[in-house]
C-alpha cells in the first residue's frame, strides 16, 4: 500500500464512525449511514490522483459523502422502504416482494377515505399520528385502515412479505 492509500485508509478508520453518527442525525439508520459512508471511501479511492496532501482528503471526502447521502436519499425516493407503527421501527415491507406500484395498485381496492389514508401511510411516508391530525380522524381509525390494509398483504403474498 502506497503512502496515499495509507493517508486515505486512516481518515477512513479515523473519522468513519463520526460520519456514520452525523449521517444517522440525518435520520439514516446505521447501515444505510455505514454504506453511505463506505461508499464515500470507495469514491475517494477513485479520486486519489487529486489527493496530495492530507487537507486536500479533509476537504474532499465529506464532499463526497455528501454526494453519496444524496445518492442514497434519491434512491430510497425512488424505492421507498415502508415502515410500520409496530415496535419502534417496525417490520419493513420486502421491497423485492412487492413493488410500490402495487401497493398503489391494492390500495384502489379500499373504499375512497381508506385510499386517501393508505396513500399518506404508505407512499407519502406519515406516520398514523399525522394523517389522523391531517384528516382529523383518531389515530386509532387510521391504525384500524393500515391494518386492514396490512392483513390484504398478508392473504395475497403471505407472511413472508415482512422482513
Amino acid at each position: 500500500m502506497d503512502d496515499k492509500n495509507k493517508m486515505i485508509d486512516l481518515h477512513y478508520r479515523k473519522h468513519f464512525n463520526a460520519y456514520v453518527v452525523a449521517f444517522q442525525r440525518m435520520g439514516l439508520q446505521e447501515a444505510d449511514a455505514k454504506d453511505v459512508v463506505q461508499n464515500a471511501y470507495v469514491n475517494v479511492l477513485t479520486y486519489q490522483e487529486n489527493i496530495k496532501t492530507g487537507e486536500d482528503l479533509q476537504r474532499m471526502f465529506p464532499t463526497i459523502a455528501i454526494n453519496e447521502l444524496r445518492k442514497f436519499r434519491n434512491d430510497q425516493r425512488e424505492h421507498p422502504t415502508i415502515l410500520l407503527d409496530e415496535g419502534i421501527e417496525g417490520p419493513k415491507l420486502n421491497m423485492n416482494k412487492l413493488v410500490m406500484s402495487e401497493v398503489e395498485r391494492m390500495i384502489e381496492d379500499f373504499r375512497p377515505a381508506e385510499q386517501k389514508v393508505l396513500r399518506m401511510r404508505f407512499v407519502d411516508g406519515l406516520n398514523t399520528e399525522d394523517i389522523g391530525k391531517n384528516m382529523g380522524k383518531r389515530r386509532n381509525y387510521v391504525w384500524r385502515i393500515e391494518q386492514d390494509f396490512l392483513a390484504h398483504l398478508r392473504n395475497v403474498y403471505g407472511e413472508g412479505i415482512f422482513t
